[in-house]
This record gives C-alpha cells, sequence and structure tokens, in this order.
C-alpha cells in the first residue's frame, strides 16, 4: 500500500510538471549575439508580422467557446478585425477589405485632408498594412469562436468612421459571431479628463503624451475622457469580461502608461496575449520606465515576451535582455500568457532560436506538419 501510494505520488509530480510551463533561458553568449543584433539593427520590429495564427494552429490546445479582443488606440479598425480573424475565420479577407474601403469613404466626408502626409496614413498606415495583405492571416483551419471585440479610440472622428465603416463591413455582427464595441476614450494609467486635438480621421500621431504631429496646432482641442482599462470593461461591460484574449496597445508612446493601468489584469492573469510599441519617446523617456524592468514585470506576473520581427521571427526577450536593450528603439513587443493557447508553441519556436545561436542545433525550427521551410537559417533567424 506505502509502494502504491508513493507510486501516485509520483506520477501526481510527473504531470504536473509536464503542465508546468518552461520558462525560457538565454545563456550568457546568446544573450551577447541578441543584445548586438538588436543595437546595431540586424532585425526590425517596427512593422511586426507575428505568425499567432500558424502557430495557434500548430498548437496542442483548441480555441472554442467565446474570445475577447481589444485594440486600445484602435485608429481605423484593420487591424482589430485581423486580430479577431485569428479567433473567428468567418471574419473573412472580403470583409476586412469591404470596412478599409468604408473607412476611407467615411473619412472623406468627416474632412480628411486627401494630400501630403495625411492621406499617406489613411491610405497606407505607417507600415503600409492598411491597403495590403501584408499582415493577412490564415485562421481557415481554426475552429470558429465567438469574439467580442472592443475598439478604443480618443479622436471624435476616427470613432465617427469607424462606426460609419463596422456598420457597413459587419451590417450583422450577431450572425457572423462578432460583436463589437467602439469607445471613445483614451486610455491611461489612471482618470482623468483632458483636451485632445480633433484630428482627421486616420491620423496616428495622436498621443496623451503630447506630441500630436503636425497637424495639431491647426486642430480644435476638444474635452476627453481618460480612464484605465480596468475601469472601462467594468463600465462598458458590467463587468461580463473576466479575461481577455487578445490586447493590442498603439497609442504612441503612452503604451507603458496603458500596460501600468492594467497591472492588476496582469497580475491576475487575465490577459492571455499583448503586444504593444516601445520607443525612445513619451512615457517611456518622460518618466523614466525601464525597458529592462518593463519586461522583467511581465515575468514575474507569468509571461513569456518577445521581439516579433517584420519577417515572421521571434526573438526570445524573457530572460535575454542585456544592457544594449536598455537604449531603445522603435519597435513592438509581444508578450504570451504561460501556458495559454498557442504559447507553448511560441516558446519551443524560441528556444529553437537559442539554441540555433548556441550551436546545439542547425536547423530552424518548423511547427510539426508543416511545410518545409525553403529560407535560409539567417533569414529564418531575422
Amino acid at each position: 500500500m506505502i509502494l502504491f501510494l508513493a507510486m501516485f505520488a509520483l506520477l501526481q509530480r510527473a504531470e504536473e510538471l509536464r503542465r508546468t510551463p518552461t520558462t525560457l533561458s538565454c545563456p550568457a553568449a546568446v544573450s551577447k549575439i541578441l543584445g548586438t543584433a538588436y543595437e546595431f539593427g540586424a532585425f526590425e520590429t517596427s512593422c511586426p508580422t507575428f505568425p499567432f495564427a500558424s502557430l495557434l494552429s500548430a498548437s496542442k490546445q483548441q480555441q472554442h467557446g467565446k474570445r475577447v479582443v481589444i485594440s486600445v488606440g484602435c485608429n481605423k479598425g484593420d487591424d482589430l478585425l485581423r486580430a479577431s480573424r485569428i479567433y473567428n475565420p468567418r471574419i473573412t479577407s472580403t470583409i476586412i477589405e469591404k470596412h478599409k474601403d468604408a473607412f476611407f469613404t467615411k473619412a472623406k466626408e468627416l474632412g480628411a485632408i486627401m494630400s501630403g502626409k495625411t492621406a499617406w496614413h489613411l491610405l497606407e498606415g505607417s507600415c503600409g498594412e492598411f491597403h495590403s495583405n501584408q499582415n493577412e492571416i490564415d485562421s481557415t483551419s481554426q475552429e470558429g469562436s465567438h469574439v467580442v471585440a472592443l475598439c478604443i479610440e480618443p479622436l471624435r472622428r476616427n470613432a465617427l468612421a469607424l462606426k460609419g465603416a463596422f456598420h457597413q463591413s459587419v451590417p450583422n455582427p450577431k450572425e457572423l459571431g462578432f460583436d463589437y464595441t467602439i469607445i471613445r476614450e483614451a486610455v491611461s494609467d489612471h482618470e482623468y479628463t483632458t483636451r485632445f486635438p480633433d484630428l482627421p480621421p486616420g491620423w496616428e500621431q495622436a498621443s496623451l503624451t503630447g506630441k500630436h504631429g503636425p497637424l495639431a496646432p491647426h486642430a480644435d482641442m476638444i474635452t476627453t475622457n481618460v480612464s484605465t482599462l480596468p475601469k472601462i470593461l467594468q463600465q462598458v461591460t458590467a463587468s461580463t469580461i473576466t479575461f481577455v484574449d487578445h490586447l493590442s496597445i498603439d497609442v504612441e508612446g503612452a503604451d507603458v502608461d496603458v500596460v501600468k493601468g492594467a497591472k492588476t489584469l496582469f497580475q491576475e492573469k487575465r490577459v492571455g496575449f499583448v503586444e504593444f510599441e516601445v520607443n525612445s519617446k513619451g512615457s517611456w523617456v518622460a518618466k523614466g520606465f525601464s525597458f529592462g524592468n518593463f519586461i522583467n514585470d511581465f515575468d514575474a506576473w507569468g509571461y513569456d515576451c518577445y521581439f516579433p520581427t517584420n519577417k515572421g521571427s521571434l526573438i526570445p526577450l524573457t530572460k535575454c535582455l542585456t544592457e544594449q536593450h536598455k537604449r531603445t528603439r522603435w519597435g513592438n513587443v509581444a508578450c504570451v500568457l504561460r501556458g495559454y493557447l498557442a504559447a507553448d508553441v511560441i516558446r519551443e519556436k524560441a528556444l529553437n532560436l537559442i539554441a540555433l545561436l548556441s550551436g546545439e542545433l542547425t536547423t530552424p525550427w518548423k511547427p510539426s506538419g508543416s511545410p518545409t521551410n525553403s529560407q535560409s537559417i539567417n533569414s529564418d533567424l531575422f
């Protein structure tokens, strides 16, 4: 009987270890390689193509039920639709294209400037993605989930254009399994009221940090509410949202303030995947935030963080930071809750990169069952 109990305890411990997510870890030599590569711009993360959908397909975990997708700094809304499509393939590329056209038409009605830099932002976006499919995803292999989407946008005319565009592109949201809400508020680390410029639709430079771009001096200033993400969730959904699957933050230098205001959500592990911008402006500089400490906080909260590169690779950050990373450049970071959906596959890809750089492997990682990758190792790395 004692032997049986001992064996049972060992089996329980083995199962517990099997379920415990493996954390990232970089040898010092690999950290040095990554830090040097980052400092000298060997890889770019300014316009990433995060392969979340394909990695989700390779994951053993299946998605089902309701999924919550939130975009803070929703702008034109196309990124929100792309993120939602990861979980609900009924949001087709045709719907996304229809939304783009509808937003463009509504923006012209609301006084968007059709020349110069404003037109470029409106038509292309900072990464040229608005009228292209470079960030298009293939989620056709996934079983569709019902998506609840929050589009949080402080610009008045942007919010109006978004309302018209979504109404045209998604006329029957219930049938599509896509419930969306447009919220005209700014998001930060505390609640207050501010004056925000009434800039043209599609303009991407407005920020709570006070840097609104060259058109701001000519724009009227209007009263805008500023709140925290947890407070918005309470007000809009009457606390029905208990977990956020996909959180995207793009608020021009104030991303760190949004994360700080949503700290409890991360501490309570109520966010599965989050992506945000880092740069050398806004709150990162004005409030003296340390990028290294920021990543360490996510590690303590139970998240692994990566640089998703413009070529679709994943550069590990958690336990891989060096002194070079303190000199922040414009880029994007993605953090995944350990144990959430594709987190195991994402980590496996990053661990493979570490093994490649340390000389333990010579073949880039591929999801099981994926076609042979014709890219070279260097291309696959960065």
